[in-house]
């Protein structure tokens, strides 16, 4: 398994090879999106200052960085999308049932990632 610090040096080599900051897999899924899904605070902030695309929804179901990030708990990379202006109430729904990350965290109990977003103006 490669570690974190692995995972930085090997995007500060592609991106210094000019890589597509915004290249998506068939699904939709960016660098910024699996990043945040493994939390990976280091490669976030690296993709964030390259200009991901913050806001890039995952097209097979509407999943943003921020939804990931915060349904996984990783409360640092939560406040470093936060912190670059991620739409802490997005939405995105389901079956006919709205979600934002705030109410995705909290069916998580993951307290610290509810501070972060209610600091930061979410709502359910």
């Amino acid at each position: 398994m490669v570690s974190q610090n692995g995972h930085a040096e090997v995007v500060k080599l592609l991106l210094a090879a000019r890589a597509n900051v915004n290249a998506a897999n068939t699904d939709g899924g960016t660098p910024l999106l699996m990043a945040s899904q493994q939390g990976h605070a280091e490669v976030v902030t690296l993709l964030l200052e390259a200009k991901a695309d913050i806001n890039a929804a995952r097209k097979t179901d509407g999943v943003t960085p921020l939804f990931m990030a915060s349904q996984k708990g990783h409360a640092e990379v939560v406040r470093l999308l936060l912190a670059a202006r991620a739409n802490v109430n997005i939405r995105l729904s389901v079956d006919g049932t709205n979600y934002t990350p705030l109410s995705v965290a909290k069916r998580m109990s993951h307290t610290r990632v509810i501070r972060l977003l209610k600091a930061y103006g979410a709502k359910y």
